[in-house]
């Protein structure tokens, strides 16, 4: 941020980010700043990458600084900052999908549940390799909601070990958000049916099955 200008009208001097985030450095190390041109201001995330998605299998990002107070912003003299107290920013890769593949198989529900996509008896494919673009959306989401600050990803992305942590107790399932992703997908799924195929469930041990009545 500029504080003053030379003759000629360019930048002379000006804030570092350090200066205007005075608290950035309690963050830790692997804190990066990034420039976000359409908030016109900084969100902050792991990792030294020149740019916020450049980071492996980065789908998006949520910051909350109510729940993070260190990146708040200071107040340099003569200036005065406005703080998004949560926003949301996507990655381009949200918005791709590559057929039977996760984390989106397909750009809707509604893909999953044509009789090309729908599982039958015995298919090995996991459940999160039926995930669509929205997954990405409800999953961040999740993170934006939790004012509490209580959540976290804690490493439960893939199916089976969400349900290993289930079968386990493990407390950090409930502040995960995938579980809840991956049931939604999983009732819609089974709910709705391609016309004249049988409503499957997924469990990883056979593979899809169908319910006994």
């Amino acid at each position: 941020m500029v504080i003053s200008y030379d003759e000629d009208g360019d930048p002379e001097t000006g804030y570092t980010v350090a200066d205007v985030y005075p608290h950035i450095q309690a963050m830790g190390d692997n804190i990066t700043p990034y420039w976000v041109s359409l908030l016109k201001g900084y969100t902050f995330a792991t990792g030294p990458y020149v740019k916020l998605c450049d980071k492996e299998k980065r789908q998006g990002i949520t910051s909350r600084a109510d729940s993070y107070p260190n990146t708040e912003a200071g107040s340099p003299k003569r200036f005065t900052y406005a703080s998004f107290n949560r926003h949301m920013l996507l990655c381009p890769r949200s918005f791709t999908n590559e057929a039977g593949k996760g984390p989106h198989s397909q750009p809707t529900v509604a893909g999953l549940v044509t009789s090309t996509s729908y599982p039958s008896k015995g298919d090995a494919r996991s459940m999160d390799r039926f995930g669509t673009l929205s997954c990405t959306l409800y999953h961040e989401l999740f993170h934006i909601v939790d004012s509490a600050g209580t959540d976290a990803d804690n490493g439960l992305y893939d199916a089976i070990k969400i349900m290993l942590a289930g079968k386990n107790k493990d407390d950090n399932l409930v502040n995960a958000p995938e579980p809840y992703v991956l049931l939604a997908l999983a009732a819609y799924m089974y709910e709705n049916p391609p016309s004249g195929a049988t409503a499957m469930w997924y469990w990883p041990i056979g593979g899809w099955q169908q319910l006994q009545s």
